[in-house]
């Protein structure tokens, strides 16, 4: 009897263990405006039914009342009851919700009714920062312009901001730029720099780099050799590049200043100005002139810039006053629009051990075609299938490439991270996903049911011998008093 008490305290031992979880904090990023997953798992299979809760303990955990995330409009809880798993989808992230979520998971059936507290959850949210150029004269020397390069909108604060140029000399100012935050938590940074153009017969180009956690961004803005142009007004065409969703301005000079009244006529001549008929640039909404009279400017905006709208535009300037009257058919200017990538990743176990992990890459809805995609981890080994990406083209001109790789995480006994890495003209951008020793965590996970399993053994063999002796002892009994009954 000892001996069967023991044991059912051992399978009560295994019972908790089997039942029970790691307490930890796993890391989760993700960028505003995205979707996000956050994943609960009570290491049971093949549940009928569980209630699970999720709650926000506060950005750091702290919250003295955690905030139940049930019946919000972009919150939605979803359940995987064969592998006992709870998911909480976040749509449309915004910086408010980062900090520390954590799950309860109720089971109700298999009996027994059991509750554990899941590992906590810390969402980190980053906001991409967007890039602009413009460029005014910087004095009375016209060979030298004043580059203003704005990044805003972006999040963390930590951000390095450059500028070159492709000919002529720049001087940036380091010690000139401004960091603002924003009512929303994000951030803003000016810097400027002062571009001299001389020599520079088809002028220049000037790009703002801006490094950040979120990726390599960049954007180029083409200056002119102004007093070049001032004198010959040749014919030639600039680039300007811009974002799907952001605006642009194309500017055209007549290089005479102090203009009183001049008339600026805008032009679209095709993709590659081919169309025979150029499209008048007039009452569109997305498009407004501006004029700069004593600068002899015409400035064509193009708001809520589409792929569509890329090709090249060509004006005319005709000066009414002062005379004489004169007609300058400006520069055609390119406009080239690109669509930067989204990046996703996601894992999937290719078989029952979780070894090797295969990790899918998704970058979609860039423009150009040309991307380079990679994937690292910074422990175990990584496969990656150059061969087996595809490119897809999707109806409004955008791509879609996908890339897979199997990951080996065995020795990593602090998990490892899987990065996607996508170079494109719009920059480098990366998305990374965190992954436990797969093989450790399934040893765990076997291990509690192996123990019931030999526990069980146990017990039924203790039940089985306890039974045979009885029968043995009864059995003796009886025959004692056969042997009694008979000697009288």
């Amino acid at each position: 009897m000892p001996g069967l008490v023991l044991t059912l305290y051992l399978l009560e031992i295994t019972l908790h263990r089997a039942w029970s979880t790691q307490h930890g904090i796993s890391t989760v990023t993700a960028m505003r405006g995205d979707s996000v997953n956050l994943t609960c798992s009570c290491e049971c299979n093949n549940l009928t039914q569980f209630h699970s809760e999720w709650n926000y303990l506060g950005r750091h955990g702290k919250l003295s009342n955690p905030k139940s995330m049930e019946n919000l409009s972009r919150m939605v809880t979803l359940k995987d009851p064969n592998k006992g798993i709870s998911i909480l989808e976040i749509t449309d992230v915004d910086l408010s919700d980062a900090g520390i979520y954590a799950c309860t998971i109720h089971v109700i059936s298999p009996p027994p009714a059991l509750s554990f507290k899941g590992n906590e959850t810390k969402l980190v949210v980053h906001a991409t920062p967007r890039v602009w150029l413009s460029s005014s004269s910087a004095g009375e020397d016209p060979l030298v312009e004043q580059v203003m390069c704005v990044v805003s909108e972006f999040y963390p604060s930590s951000i390095n901001l450059s500028m070159i140029s492709t000919c002529g000399e720049s001087q940036y100012f380091e010690n000139n730029t401004h960091l603002m935050k924003n009512h929303d938590g994000t951030f803003n940074m000016t810097g400027r720099a002062l571009v001299t153009t001389t020599g520079c017969v088809n002028g220049t180009e000037v790009i703002c780099f801006a490094k950040h956690v979120t990726g390599e961004w960049n954007r180029t803005i083409r200056i002119s050799d102004v007093k070049h142009e001032a004198l010959s007004f040749q014919n030639g065409v600039s680039t300007v590049t811009a974002m799907r969703g952001d605006s642009v301005n194309l500017t055209c000079s007549c290089g005479r200043n102090n203009l009183t009244r001049f008339r600026a006529e805008w032009n679209f001549l095709g993709r590659h100005g081919e169309l025979p008929n150029p499209k008048s640039m007039e009452n569109i909404s997305r498009m407004a002139t501006i004029k700069e009279p004593n600068e002899g400017i015409s400035i064509l905006e193009i708001t809520d810039v589409d792929l569509s709208d890329a090709g090249i535009y060509a004006c005319a300037i005709h000066v009414i006053l002062p005379p004489p009257a004169l007609s300058f058919k400006g520069n055609g200017t390119k406009l080239v629009v690109h669509a930067p990538p989204r990046v996703w990743l996601s894992s999937s176990s290719s078989d029952e051990k979780h070894h090797p992990v295969q990790v899918m890459c998704v970058a979609s809805k860039f423009y150009p075609s040309s991307l380079n995609l990679t994937m690292s981890t910074t422990c175990g080994e990584s496969q990656f299938f150059e061969n087996n990406t595809k490119l897809i083209k999707n109806p409004d001109g955008t791509y879609n490439t996908t890339g897979r790789a199997l990951v080996n995480t065995t020795g990593c006994v602090n998990g490892t991270e899987v990065i996607c890495s996508a170079k494109h003209a719009t920059g480098e951008w990366s998305r990374t996903i965190r992954m436990s020793d797969a093989m450790y965590e399934g040893q765990m996970q076997q291990l509690p049911s192996e123990v019931l399993i030999r526990a069980g053994a146990f017990v039924a063999f203790v039940i089985i011998a306890c039974g045979i002796i009885l029968r043995y002892q009864i059995s003796c009994e009886n025959t004692k008093e056969n042997v009694d009954s008979s000697a009288a």
